[in-house]
């Protein structure tokens, strides 16, 4: 954008494309060919739904309908590319105005999770149970667009942010003071009172869940604008986030995330799913082995699916 003045969008489409999609339909097909029904993780019990992975919004099936539960987050991200370009164009043209109808859809988003957790019954006795790995609360606020869009909305008004001001944005960041700080502790303290003091729990609870993404969010976005434009006293943490050495390791996170869960419950299901009581012992050299194979499988992954695709990217 800051080249041309605008964003080719169907040429952005297409290289995430390329990015995104061989590794993941080719993990698409190992499941539908190499997994038998039985691997519920993979698959759920009443048929099969790889059809919403291939469109990218299993997401919105419901939890126990959902094919690899873990790829809910990349439907998510598909989506975040799916109108990052259209709204970004929106707020730059119309400048304030966009700003404010961003901040507003966040608002409204935040205030729409506050609804639905104070409308949803529930046992105050079980507030200190993580709410979010609960098939209910997964299916309606964790995995969905509309509840999670805060924090992509704190990504475009980053990227406009630092579009208008530059490098002058560490000193308006700056300006904030300790706000990001002070953000954190709040929820740190509203974590603690969830905790600590079960009567009146539910009050702490509701508070929680329905801002801590998008106080998150924010100072994520405070802190990623701060030390992309970081002053000299700020540069040694900015080195390290930029040092070479991260690279190989960010080529092969991708990868990483697709085989995992494939990689942990194959040998799972292989070694341990009949053993009454896993020891210690049994879960480490389980783990070692899935990560083990997971960093084969992503090493192999790139080499012959994601490079050559990437590099087709330079013909776009």
């Amino acid at each position: 954008y800051q080249n041309t003045g605008g964003i080719d969008i169907p040429r952005f489409y297409k290289r995430r494309f390329l990015r995104l999609m061989p590794v993941y339909y080719f993990a698409i097909l190992v499941i539908a060919v190499g997994y038998p029904p039985e691997y519920e993780v993979f698959q759920p019990k009443n048929g099969w739904n790889l059809w919403a992975n291939l469109l990218y919004v299993n997401n919105f099936l419901s939890h126990d309908q959902q094919s690899m539960l873990w790829t809910w987050s990349l439907a998510i991200e598909e989506q975040f590319y799916l109108l990052f370009p259209i709204v970004f164009l929106f707020v730059v043209k119309f400048n304030k105005s966009g700003v404010l109808i961003l901040c507003a859809v966040l608002v409204v988003s935040t205030v729409g999770r506050w609804w639905y957790v104070t409308s949803v019954p529930f046992d105050s006795s079980s507030m200190i149970q993580l709410v979010d790995v609960h098939s209910s609360f997964f299916d309606s606020i964790y995995d969905k667009l509309h509840f999670r869009i805060g924090a992509i909305i704190c990504g475009i008004l980053a990227a406009f942010w630092f579009l208008r001001f530059g490098e002058s944005t560490s000193i308006k960041i700056r300006t904030l003071g300790k706000a990001p700080i002070l953000a954190e502790l709040l929820m740190l303290a509203t974590l603690f009172c969830l905790v600590f003091f079960e009567d009146g729990a539910s009050k702490f609870w509701v508070a929680y869940v329905a801002s801590f993404r998008t106080i998150f969010s924010i100072v994520l976005t405070l802190l990623l604008l701060l030390y992309l434009t970081a002053a000299s006293d700020q540069m040694l943490f900015k080195r390290l986030l930029t040092a070479k050495f991260w690279y190989p390791l960010a080529q092969l996170s991708y990868g990483s995330y697709i085989w995992h869960p494939m990689s942990l419950f194959t040998f799972y299901f292989l070694f341990w799913r009949d053993d009454e009581y896993l020891s210690i012992s049994n879960i480490i050299i389980s783990i070692s082995l899935s990560y083990f194979m997971t960093f084969l499988l992503s090493i192999g992954s790139f080499v012959y699916l994601e490079k050559p695709f990437m590099k087709m990217r330079g013909f776009l």
